[in-house]
C-alpha cells in the first residue's frame, strides 16, 4: 500500500503511486482524475489505460496461484503492449513459477 500521509497535507508523494499521476500536457503532479487540475487536459484515456493494465497484471498473478501457465502468459501479453515497464516483475514470476 502507498504511503498517502502527504496527501492528506495536499502534497503528493514525491515518487508515482497507482493514486497518483503526471499530467503530460503540462506536467502537474496530481492524483488520479480525469483531467488535469492545471490545465483542464482531458486524461481519461490514460486512466483507462492504466486500468487495463491493472486487470491484466491482477489477471496474471490470478492465473498463476491457479496453475493456468497458458491463460497467465497471455495477460502478461497484455500488459507488456500497455505498459511495458511493469511487466519485468510479472515475467520474472512467470519464469519461476514455470521452473517449479
Amino acid at each position: 500500500m502507498p504511503d498517502l500521509s502527504d496527501t492528506a497535507t495536499g502534497e503528493l508523494p514525491t515518487s508515482p503511486t497507482p493514486l497518483s499521476l503526471t499530467c503530460p500536457v503540462c506536467r502537474a503532479k496530481q492524483v488520479v482524475s480525469d483531467q488535469c487540475r492545471r490545465c483542464r487536459a482531458d486524461l481519461s484515456s490514460i486512466n483507462a489505460l492504466r486500468r487495463s493494465e491493472a486487470v491484466a497484471s491482477l489477471a496474471a498473478l490470478a492465473n498463476l496461484v491457479a496453475g493456468n501457465q497458458s491463460d497467465a502468459k497471455q495477460s502478461l501479453r497484455t500488459v507488456e503492449m500497455l505498459a511495458p515497464q511493469n511487466a519485468k516483475a510479472l515475467q520474472h514470476l512467470l519464469a519461476t513459477q514455470s521452473a517449479d
